[in-house]
């Protein structure tokens, strides 16, 4: 289930889920205290020739299994945000996990995402369409975008 009605009235943009769904988020978040209100974000950014993200919108991700769409052939970089609250109390802590993704045409893309009693987990994989021969893929960080420019160095 995936719900987006909050991203919008916090001022951040929602994401403009447009393309052909290719990747799956399957989310668990789990605080281990009843005190304390755990969520789950995915911000997308496309990445400049700069190597700079420029945000495109933020889905809000809830407990379960999302269907995104992200556009083939160029460079994201995608952003799973996990935010703590807990109850009666003004401080919160967010633990962000990013990586530069390129989805390639004809491929599809399973990702893992859970918070669990203080634990944060996110495993990313693909598949061609049509197979079950899923390839892990290492996160990528933002700052490598220059030596990781394109679609094959990206996945080698």
């Amino acid at each position: 289930m995936l719900i987006v009605s909050l991203a919008g009235c916090s001022g951040i943009p929602t994401y403009p889920d447009t393309a052909p769904r290719n990747l799956t988020v399957r989310t668990q978040v789990d605080s281990g205290s009843k005190m304390t209100n755990i969520w789950a974000d995915l911000d997308i950014h496309r990445v400049t020739s700069e190597c700079t993200p420029e945000h495109i919108g933020r889905i809000e991700l809830e407990p379960g299994v999302a269907q995104v769409g992200v556009t083939t052939g160029e460079l994201r970089y995608l952003e799973f945000i996990f935010a703590r609250k807990r109850f009666l109390s003004s401080s919160s802590s967010t633990i962000r996990y990013g990586t530069l993704f390129i989805a390639r045409p004809g491929f599809v893309y399973d990702v893992q995402a859970s918070y669990d009693k203080g634990i944060y987990n996110v495993v990313m994989r693909e598949a061609r369409q049509g197979t079950s021969n899923w390839k892990m893929l290492e996160p990528v960080p933002i700052k490598a975008c220059k030596k990781y420019g394109t679609s094959d160095s990206l996945r080698s």
